[in-house]
């Protein structure tokens, strides 16, 4: 039954949690081949370099995250997730040297928070909609980083690159509140 999965309030939260959080990281990275080559005067090595080490260090995270969601708890994951991409695009939109950006870039954060949004779906739902509920996020996660990478890109068309990070900064310090805030309130009940 649906209305079991979709009229979760719970669930409902943490999906806006999760949609804010990696939509911010996607109105920059949706559109970071670009700025970094065009608006840092990052090379394409460099570049390379960066997606590729962001792509081992997802891979290399991503067998011991579940490790972590276990010991410490999955809403502490997904508070470290949307904290962390918090600093990261606060971070990127304080730089201008396409090393550091690079290597902020590289960070393995999303691993982080789609274990932790996982778990804390599943946590949320009973046995028999656990599927349901890990399925809400995600496809939460898909359209948030559609939606991320249009707006960016229209922030580039109608702004230029300069706003950009900017941007990514501000929906992710509300994503961060946001997921401070319900992880809270879940976590007191």
């Amino acid at each position: 039954d649906l209305e079991t999965v979709y009229g979760n309030h719970a669930l409902r939260s943490l999906s806006i949690s999760v949609f804010l959080t990696n939509g911010a990281n996607m109105v920059l990275f949706g559109m970071f081949s670009t700025y970094f080559c065009k608006y840092l005067k990052g090379g394409q090595d460099l570049l390379g370099g960066a997606l590729a080490a962001a792509g081992i260090g997802a891979a290399v995270i991503s067998v011991k995250i579940g490790t972590f969601s276990d010991r410490y708890g999955h809403w502490n994951l997904l508070r470290f997730a949307a904290l962390g991409y918090m600093v990261l695009l606060i971070g990127m939109s304080c730089l201008a040297n396409p090393w550091l950006v690079a290597l902020l870039y590289a960070l393995p954060l999303y691993p982080a928070l789609s274990v932790g949004a996982s778990a804390a779906a599943a946590q949320m739902t009973t046995k028999s909609r656990r599927g349901g509920g890990v399925g809400v996020v995600d496809g939460v996660l898909a359209i948030s980083g559609f939606v991320g990478a249009i707006t960016g890109g229209a922030v580039v068309q109608q702004l230029g690159f300069y706003p950009l990070p900017l941007a990514a900064a501000f929906v992710a310090i509300i994503g961060a509140l946001f997921t401070f805030y319900i992880s809270s309130s879940t976590m007191r009940r």
